[in-house]
């Protein structure tokens, strides 16, 4: 079973870096190499500006849109509090009574509907906690909502699905997230995660993702360090040098990208670091990919000897 997921941010062709959406340009962009990927795209929104709440409700032609973040896609309906008519007036008796039992109708929700419900808003809270894009969270509802239409609810720990849902979709869309910040995020064990990931690709193969890369990482810390597209194409050189293939092999994606941007940092001079701000120390680096220092060094020592970087 294939699921058609919203957010598709592929990476990029010629360096495998991430894209990023330019919505006035109408164009997809690697934030590494600079290459347009993609240009001429479709605008699906209003063809107006409205700057104020009273012009959109003059504009609007159409009601909210189909979001797959609701358990009812928001298509659920709610009755007005107001006990009037359309001309204003106070209903009678008997229909204001019809009307509260249509109220109370409309607002029973089974069993199984509440569940999803809870389970939903979690996911919702987890990826805010992230900083997700709008379009992960709704792949990650969609991918939720068909693994319980699969039966993949009935494991051991029903939320552990949930965080998984939320992983998936951010590994399709190329967006660096450890296993590990996700459990300290949701207060699921890793192992629970792991085999709600596993059984996810198991049902649905065409979530399965490639292995992640350090790039997408020093993409990640670059952009939090601010360390700006000199940094990012050094560390890039070094995970790429040849004579590191052998270090690289085996390591994790986090790691060697931490231990390469601070590399890349130690063979800049004092001109260049002033124009960043100046170093930056192994904590703060690896804070931002939850390595730590040890692990950084590690890595790092074995970079060193045989790495070419050239300024």
């Amino acid at each position: 079973m294939e699921l058609q997921l919203s957010y598709t941010n592929e990476a990029c062709p010629e360096c495998g870096g991430i894209t990023t959406t330019d919505y006035e340009r109408g164009e997809r962009i690697c934030q590494v190499c600079g290459l347009v990927v993609e240009d001429r795209l479709v605008d699906l929104g209003p063809e107006w500006q409205v700057y104020s709440y009273d012009d959109w409700k003059k504009r609007a032609r159409i009601g909210s849109p189909v979001s797959n973040i609701f358990h009812d896609k928001g298509c659920g309906t709610r009755i007005s509090r107001s006990n009037r008519d359309k001309y204003g007036k106070l209903l009678s008796g008997h229909n204001l009574e019809m009307l509260h039992r249509i109220r109370r109708a409309d607002l029973k929700v089974n069993q199984s509907d509440r569940k999803l419900i809870g389970y939903l808003d979690e996911l919702r809270k987890i990826s805010s906690m992230l900083n997700l894009p709008r379009e992960i969270v709704e792949d990650a509802c969609l991918i939720f909502k068909k693994a319980r239409e699969k039966g993949l609810k009935n494991i051991k720990k029903p939320e552990a699905m949930v965080v998984a849902s939320i992983y998936s979709a951010c590994r399709r869309a190329n967006i660096p997230i450890r296993l590990i910040d996700l459990a300290n995020t949701s207060n699921v064990g890793r192992k629970y995660i792991n085999r709600a990931y596993k059984a996810l690709i198991k049902n649905f193969p065409n979530l399965y993702s490639k292995p992640e890369t350090p790039e997408i990482y020093i993409q990640k810390i670059c952009s939090a360090l601010r360390l700006g597209q000199k940094v990012r194409e050094r560390a890039i050189g070094i995970i790429r040098d040849p004579r590191n293939s052998r270090i690289v092999s085996g390591r994790t994606p986090a790691g060697l990208a931490a231990s390469a941007v601070y590399l890349a940092l130690k063979t800049m001079d004092e001109e260049e670091l002033k124009e960043i701000g100046g170093p930056r120390t192994q904590e703060e680096i690896g804070g931002v990919v939850n390595v730590t220092p040890v692990t950084l060094r590690n890595i790092y020592k074995k970079l060193y000897p045989i790495s070419s970087v050239e300024s």
